[in-house]
């Protein structure tokens, strides 16, 4: 019907009056918490509050700092990993069960290292990669937060690395499309320059990658 179902303010001290500093910029995800529970996972700056999808009660909250990252939360081995873009505990993996305010109990791992604040990240089973706006491309060990590796890849990333059959594309602001193997050792498998670059996500429509960079639509595919 388009009516209002709930809404809610977040209720969080940001510690500031800048309202650039209280913004949300990432899209949230229902993830399942246990015990037949699913939460909405709602992240912003400073802090990520889990809601009732249903009613809009807030279920629990953890504080992280830093100005809200534009990467999207992710959810597996029973982990809500969250970017918070800035600061210390930049990206953080909790567990979902808890209740409150679980900060200082439900944090499984955190890191600060070479987290983007714009390309969301992709978990592979117990492998998390990741392309940083600089350019460094890492995987980590999704169940400890570990460094599996961490390289260069050239060129500035605003748009999310794409997983297809084993391998990472990641696409380039300034034209270059570069293909990592998604696996425990890095290799650039491929590069490719294109002649504008790239701020929007590449996708999959079948068997065919879809690339949009400034000027232009791709359709990439294996000739019959």
């Amino acid at each position: 019907t388009g009516k209002l179902v709930w809404k809610r303010d977040r209720d969080v001290d940001y510690g500031t009056d800048n309202g650039d500093r209280k913004k949300a910029y990432s899209t949230p995800m229902i993830v399942d918490a246990g015990g037949g529970r699913e939460v909405l996972v709602s992240p912003f700056a400073m802090a990520t509050i889990a809601y009732d999808p249903d009613t809009g009660e807030p279920v629990w909250k953890v504080l992280h700092g830093g100005m809200n990252a534009g990467s999207r939360p992710m959810f597996g081995n029973g982990l809500v990993y969250i970017s918070a873009g800035s600061g210390a505990d930049s990206l953080i993996a909790v567990d979902p069960k808890g209740n409150g305010d679980v900060t200082n109990s439900h944090i499984r791992w955190r890191s600060g290292r070479m987290i983007p604040k714009r390309p969301s990240q992709v978990l592979v089973g117990q492998k998390y990669f990741m392309m940083e706006d600089g350019g460094v491309c890492s995987c980590l060990n999704a169940l400890t937060g570990d460094v599996i590796w961490a390289n260069r890849v050239s060129g500035a990333y605003w748009s999310s690395p794409l997983y297809a059959d084993g391998y990472l594309y990641c696409c380039s602001q300034d034209g270059k499309v570069a293909v990592v193997k998604a696996d425990d050792e890095f290799e650039l498998v491929h590069e490719t320059v294109f002649e504008k670059g790239f701020t929007a996500s590449p996708v999959v429509a079948g068997n065919s990658l879809i690339l949009r960079s400034e000027s232009h639509v791709y359709r990439i595919a294996k000739q019959d």
